[in-house]
């Protein structure tokens, strides 16, 4: 995982899941206020981040998916979005977060050593 200094928030992540149905998935997404509440509010109008259940997060097995996704793409958006609410810890910052199968703990150290360095 990598912070660049950048005029803005972006957040390019590569997922790289070894499941059949998954493979590598890239996105990379310029996050604004703007982006962000309408990506909120599409979730929210499609009754999905209300919490967890089959209808609203992505569950999968060795034969296939379990629920339906929204998108080809959809784990890789989930991940993006872990990594803007971990990232939050750090406060509102600026930068071009660039990550590669990062997790939580991953994220939330990256947090902690921004935090640290803007004191």
């Amino acid at each position: 995982m990598l912070a660049l200094p950048y005029e803005g928030f972006r957040v390019s992540f590569t997922s790289l899941n070894p499941h059949r149905l998954i493979g590598v998935q890239y996105e990379n997404f310029e996050i604004t206020p703007d982006v962000y509440k309408q990506e909120i509010k599409q979730l929210q109008a499609m009754g999905l981040g209300l919490g967890g259940t089959l209808e609203n997060v992505i569950v999968y097995n060795d034969e296939g998916w379990l629920n339906p996704l929204h998108f080809g793409d959809e784990l890789v958006r989930h991940k993006i979005l872990d990594v803007i609410g971990d990232l939050r810890l750090a406060g509102i910052i600026r930068g071009h977060i660039i990550a590669v199968a990062s997790g939580h703990e991953l994220n939330t150290r990256l947090a902690r050593q921004i935090a640290a360095a803007l004191g």
